[in-house]
């Protein structure tokens, strides 16, 4: 089934009413305008006139597109080559030859375009190298990287509905390339970080739908790479963000076990809950992450540790309090506000002659260093 032809063949509708030129003069023509004098409008109003009288002309055919190209009129440049392009394997060899010279000189148009958006992109002119992709989208809509440059540069230009809109035609175009789900993923993201910002309930339509597609599409990256960690913790920042503690912990495991200083993002997620005075899944990710490390010499696993303790300590898992912060104790007894967390923990579960014993380590501690400063 052949598309519809625009351009050439809108512009030969309107000349239904011009008095008619015979093929052959028309079509040497539109040859000589369009190849030797390069005056294109002159050319296409000349092969318009052929294709009235002879429809499957592929040489007016061919020359016309070529003219609509030069023109600037891209997409119906690309209908009239499309026209001979389907026809590769036609009965008739010339329609074949044309066939063959539209393919290369679409191929042509989109690389010329393409490679002077990726040196304006490499030279930091965004908009520049937003329109070269956008000319090169228009001369073959059926090459998905031009809809992924375009909407990388899209992306670059604070246009994530735009972004959006390249990246789900590319994967349309090739849905089994990797980069389109990957690109998809990072403007998406922008456009819920964007809406969250700007939302007075978290749960709008608008961000549920663009939170489901972004997690459907974070799946989707890693059934073509599982070892993308970056996709996990994306995902499980998701799952945390629902309240699904337990899918978001699974997913940052899985990305800490493919690189361990993903651990340093999931304290980050016990930092966020703690800020938050939400103190049991905050001590639930610090407990975690000093498991994960379990290395007292560990800067992180220290600060983890202590982290632990005060939610603990604030979300009344007072005894758990005193255990941790003990641990700490014999790691380094020198810090003096170990000894007031653990007095005032003891205290709470009732072992008051422990918290007074801690209060004066604490109190002792602190008039040392008075008396120092």
């Amino acid at each position: 089934m052949t598309r519809p032809m625009i351009g050439v063949w809108a512009l030969a509708l309107l000349l239904l009413a011009v008095p008619a030129v015979h093929a052959q003069s028309a079509l040497a023509n539109c040859k000589y305008y369009t190849k030797t004098q390069e005056d294109f409008e002159q050319g296409l109003d000349y092969c318009a006139r052929c294709i009235l009288e002879e429809p499957e002309n592929p040489e007016a055919r061919y020359y016309g597109a070529w003219c609509l190209a030069e023109m600037g009129r891209w997409e119906d440049a690309y209908e009239s080559f499309y026209w001979l392009m389907e026809r590769r394997k036609h009965k008739d060899k010339k329609i074949r030859k044309h066939a063959k010279w539209a393919s290369e000189r679409v191929q042509n148009y989109f690389v010329s375009h393409f490679n002077a958006g990726v040196e304006l992109l490499t030279a930091g002119d965004n908009p520049g190298a937003k329109e070269e992709f956008l000319i090169a989208t228009k001369i073959n809509p059926g090459k998905p990287e031009g809809f992924l440059n375009l909407g990388y540069t899209q992306n670059q230009l604070d246009d994530p509905e735009g972004a959006i809109a390249s990246f789900r035609k590319a994967i349309e175009i090739a849905p089994d390339q990797a980069i389109g789900y990957d690109y998809l993923s990072v403007a998406l993201s922008k456009r819920r970080e964007s809406l969250l910002a700007f939302a007075e309930v978290a749960d709008s339509m608008d961000i549920v739908e663009t939170t489901q597609e972004l997690e459907t599409t974070l799946n989707k990256v890693l059934e073509f790479n599982p070892e993308n960690d970056a996709a996990l913790l994306e995902l499980g920042d998701l799952a945390f963000a629902r309240g699904d503690q337990a899918q978001g912990i699974e997913h940052y495991m899985k990305a800490i076990e493919i690189s361990a200083n993903n651990v340093l993002s999931l304290y980050n997620v016990g930092i966020g809950f703690y800020e938050r005075d939400e103190y049991e899944p905050a001590a639930e990710v610090f407990a975690l992450v000093a498991q994960t490390l379990d290395d007292p010499d560990d800067a992180v696993w220290v600060d983890a540790m202590y982290n632990l303790g005060l939610s603990q300590l604030y979300g009344k898992m007072f005894e758990g309090c005193v255990e941790t912060v003990e641990r700490l104790v014999d790691v380094n007894p020198d810090e003096k506000d170990y000894y007031r967390i653990l007095a005032t923990a003891c205290n709470q579960i009732g072992e008051k002659e422990k918290a007074s014993r801690y209060l004066m380590k604490y109190d002792e501690m602190l008039r040392a260093e008075e008396g120092d400063g």
